[in-house]
C-alpha cells in the first residue's frame, strides 16, 4: 500500500509503531555490544577495538558506533539505562553528553551513575548537560566537533580550560625553533603534532618496555633488534594497527622460543595480551 492512501491517522499508527519497534531494536542491539565487549569479540575478528569491530565489520559510522559503546558500556554500572532508551526516556546524544561528562571526574560510583540516569530521562540535551555538570560539578563545555574538508583536512573545534590552554601556548613556545627549523611556522595544529609525535614516541617505548619485562625474565630484545622487527613489519601482524605496537615471540620463550628475527613479530597492544591470556590459561 502506497503511503499517500493512507489516512493522517492510520499513517500516524504506523510511524508510532515503527518508532517503538526501532527503540526496541536499538535496545537489543546494546545489550549485544556489551555482550561482544565481554567477550572481547573483536579480538577474535582481527581487530584491535570494540571501535573498529563496529565500524569495519557491521558498516556503522564513527559517530554512531562512538554512542553505541558509550551506551552499553554505561549499561553494565546501570542495568536500568537500556530500558530506558527503548522507552524513549533517554537518547543516545544524552548518553553521549554523561559519557563525556564522567570522563573529566575521577571517581564516581554505580549509584551516582544511577542518580544521573534518572535525573536525565526525559530531559532536553540541553537540560541534561545542565543537570549532568551540577551533580558531578564539572564545566559545562559544548561537544567537540570534527569536520572533514575539501582536500581532506579535519577541522576540530574543542573548548578548552584556561589551563589546558595555558599549556597549549607554553609548548607553542617551546616548540617554535624547532618548527622554524623545519621551515614551518609555529601554528597551533603543527604544535600540537610535535606534542602528539613526542607523546606517542614516548607511551610506545615505555610499554614496550614494560611489555618485554614481564614477557622475557631472561635475556630481552635488544633495542636495535626491537627497532628492526619495527622496520620489518611496520604494523600488528593480526589486525593490520599501527597504534601501541609490541613485539611478540611466535614461539614463547618458555616454550623455548629465542629472539631470532624469525620468531619475532610485531602485534599491537590488544593482540599481544589476548596472546599471553590464551598462553597462560586465563581466556
Amino acid at each position: 500500500m502506497s503511503l499517500k492512501n493512507l489516512s493522517n491517522q492510520e499513517f500516524e499508527t504506523r510511524l508510532h509503531q515503527l518508532v517503538k519497534q526501532e527503540r526496541q531494536i536499538l535496545h537489543l542491539v546494546l545489550v549485544h555490544i556489551a555482550e561482544a565487549d565481554r567477550r572481547k569479540l573483536y579480538l577474535k575478528r582481527n581487530r584491535s577495538s570494540l571501535f573498529e569491530y563496529l565500524v569495519k565489520d557491521f558498516g556503522y559510522s564513527e559517530s554512531a558506533a562512538n554512542r553505541r559503546i558509550q551506551a552499553a558500556r554505561l549499561s553494565v554500572s546501570v542495568p536500568a539505562l537500556p530500558e530506558k532508551i527503548k522507552s524513549g526516556q533517554i537518547t543516545l546524544t544524552q548518553v553521549g553528553e554523561l559519557a563525556r561528562a564522567l570522563k573529566q571526574v575521577k571517581a564516581v560510583t554505580s549509584e551516582q551513575k544511577q542518580n544521573l540516569v534518572e535525573q536525565i530521562s526525559g530531559q532536553t540535551t540541553a537540560k541534561t548537560q545542565q543537570l549532568i555538570a551540577k551533580e558531578l560539578d564539572t564545566e559545562l563545555r559544548p561537544a567537540e566537533k570534527t569536520q572533514v574538508q575539501k582536500d581532506e583536512s579535519v577541522s576540530v573545534q574543542i573548548t578548552m580550560t584556561q589551563a589546558q590552554y595555558a599549556k597549549l601556548l607554553k609548548a607553542k613556545d617551546l616548540t617554535a625553533a624547532q618548527l622554524m627549523k623545519q621551515g614551518k611556522s609555529p601554528a597551533l595544529a603543527d604544535v600540537m603534532e610535535v606534542a602528539l609525535d613526542e607523546a606517542i614516541e614516548k607511551r610506545t617505548k615505555v610499554t614496550a618496555a614494560a611489555a618485554a619485562v614481564v614477557a622475557t625474565p631472561t635475556k630481552s630484545v635488544t633495542p636495535k633488534l626491537r627497532k628492526q622487527i619495527l622496520q620489518r613489519d611496520q604494523k600488528c601482524q593480526v589486525c593490520s594497527s599501527t597504534f601501541n605496537l609490541h613485539i611478540d615471540h611466535i614461539k614463547p620463550k618458555w616454550a623455548g622460543g629465542d629472539n631470532s628475527p624469525g620468531n619475532l613479530r610485531v602485534l599491537c597492544a590488544a593482540h599481544n595480551q589476548s596472546r599471553y591470556r590464551q598462553q597462560a590459561g586465563l581466556s
